[in-house]
Order: C-alpha cells, then sequence, then structure tokens
C-alpha cells in the first residue's frame, strides 16, 4: 500500500473510533426551541380556504396558524385538506378556513421539552404542532420534519454513509 492508502485507513478508523452520538433521555428533555426554525406562518380567521392553500404553496409547508386578534384559534394542515375537502366539498377555494380547521389545537410553548412534542404527536396522531408564547400567540410549528431532522442529527455519520438502497445479494456489475 502506498502512503496516501494508509494514511486514508488511517483515518478511516479513528473516524470509526470516535464516540457516536447517541440519544439519550437527556436529548429530549431539551426545550423545543431546539426543533423550532421559521417563524409560523399565519392566516386570518377570516380567510378563505383557498388563500390558506395558496400560503402553504408558496411557502412549501404543511400548515397554517389560524389566528383571530393575533391569537390561536385552529390549525389548517394538508392532512386537512385531504380528509375534509378533496372529494367531499366543492367549491371549496372560497369558503372560510374556520370551515375545516382543527379548532383550539393542542398547543406547546418553546420552553416546553421535545418529549411533549412528541407525545402529542404520537398519542394525538399529530404530524404539526403549533408553538405559541404564554398569550396563545403563534410563533412556530414543530413539524414531523423538523423532529425527524433533530433525530438524524444524532446520527449524522451513520446515516451519511448509509448506502442509498439496502444490499439484497450478489451485485451485477456491467463493464470493465
Amino acid at each position: 500500500m502506498t502512503d496516501e492508502a494508509l494514511e486514508e485507513e488511517r483515518r478511516i478508523m479513528e473516524e470509526r473510533a470516535e464516540p457516536r452520538a447517541a440519544l439519550s433521555v437527556e436529548s429530549f428533555e431539551l426545550t423545543i426551541e431546539e426543533l423550532c426554525g421559521r417563524p409560523a406562518e399565519i392566516v386570518e380567521a377570516t380567510a378563505t380556504i383557498g388563500d390558506a392553500v395558496a400560503k402553504m404553496q408558496k411557502q412549501s409547508i404543511g400548515s397554517v396558524v389560524v389566528v383571530e386578534e393575533g391569537r390561536t384559534v385552529g390549525i389548517l394542515t394538508e392532512r386537512d385538506m385531504l380528509t375534509k375537502v378533496l372529494g367531499r366539498l366543492n367549491e371549496w377555494a372560497a369558503r372560510p378556513v374556520t370551515d375545516i380547521m382543527t379548532a383550539k389545537p393542542e398547543t406547546l410553548r418553546k420552553h416546553d421539552a421535545i418529549k411533549y412534542v412528541l407525545n402529542k404527536m404520537h398519542v394525538g396522531g399529530f404530524r404539526h404542532v403549533p408553538i405559541v408564547d404564554d398569550d396563545d400567540r403563534p410563533l412556530h410549528v414543530v413539524g414531523i420534519r423538523d423532529v425527524l431532522a433533530y433525530l438524524l442529527e444524532h446520527f449524522e455519520m451513520d446515516i451519511a454513509t448509509t448506502p442509498p438502497d439496502p444490499f439484497r445479494g450478489k451485485s451485477e456489475r456491467y463493464g470493465a
């Protein structure tokens, strides 16, 4: 082996010997603030479903928080569109968002522990949880993608080195 190849092998061995990031109970005691990215996208309770959908499409997001006088009164999600609109409502775009939003959604505060988001998503079947201040004004929405990103950060090296497809037997290589 050349010196360059030996050096590369040594580097790989050192990387593999480094302690791996691991999830622990303490990982879920950190505050929800760790998961919060951009601010919550909101629509007024007077908005139409079409307005809300346009905002969700433009921002490439899966939910908007519905507010009245700045306070959270509901959430409209892509799941609401699939289960309450498509194939059920005609001329839905002009209807008020309040017709199909999830009213009085369960919310959390940014200083609550991450474990509460996981619990709400699992037990309640939610994919989006609004994060509000003490006056119920929306700050963020934590989505399942945010939780997944947080979990994957703890396994970054393992995930980064995982091949795109699982090995399922003999490889058929063509060419030289």
